[in-house]
């Protein structure tokens, strides 16, 4: 909807929705979204830390990613057909997940590019594909499959000339969204700085917030 707060449900608001590692920053954002959008049943998986969080943010269930069941709670949270799937990491490990238990005609969203393995971010020598290759495909023809780019929405005219500069700004002036927690990174040199944030960043322990480098005083 181009407005908040909606006066009609949209399409599919009792249609179990899920986000797949939602404690990341673009899960949060996105649980946010659907709930003031009018969607009901979200569904997030995310480690346990960030359960009480989402569920404030919107989420009607939580699940452990990490959980030994995790594909049984998703079920039976979805009741048994579920339809639409964000994948937040979109790497060969979590599809291959997703791919269990999203139906045979759901329709599953992927945030590119798709890295090789488990992790969002790709190690040395892995692999990253902006289309997901034919032999790295984990789910049926009947799936549908939509890969995101960020700046994608510049093709289109309203979201290009409206979303950073009106949307935005006003979702978090208002409350309507709340904006991500942010690691700041203060302490010695740039250069320094830098190097420490992109060692924290490579090595994972950054999970649910942003790693910002500050570069110099006001």
């Amino acid at each position: 909807p181009r407005t908040f707060p909606i006066s009609v449900p949209p399409p599919h608001a009792e249609t179990p929705i899920l986000i797949y590692r939602a404690g990341t920053t673009s899960g949060q954002y996105t649980v946010q979204l659907l709930a003031f959008a009018g969607y009901k049943r979200v569904i997030a998986t995310a480690s346990p830390r960030h359960h009480s969080y989402l569920k404030s943010l919107g989420a009607a269930h939580v699940i452990d990613y990490s959980a030994d069941d995790m594909h049984e709670k998703i079920l039976l949270a979805a009741g048994k057909n579920l339809q639409f799937v964000l994948d937040c990491i979109s790497a060969e490990g979590t599809l291959k997940s997703i791919s269990s238990v999203v139906s045979r005609d759901g329709m599953v969203a992927m945030l590119l590019p798709v890295t090789e393995g488990s992790r969002h971010i790709a190690g040395k020598g892995m692999q990253m594909w902006m289309e997901l290759p034919v032999d790295r495909n984990p789910f049926p023809d009947s799936v549908k499959l939509v890969g995101m780019r960020t700046l994608l929405y510049q093709q289109n005219e309203y979201l290009r000339d409206n979303l950073m500069p009106k949307i935005l700004p006003r979702l978090l002036e208002e409350g309507i969204i709340q904006p991500n927690r942010v690691r700041l990174f203060e302490q010695g040199l740039l250069q320094d700085r830098s190097q420490e944030v992109l060692g924290v960043v490579w090595s994972g322990p950054v999970n649910g917030e942003k790693a910002v480098v500050k570069v110099a005083s006001m």
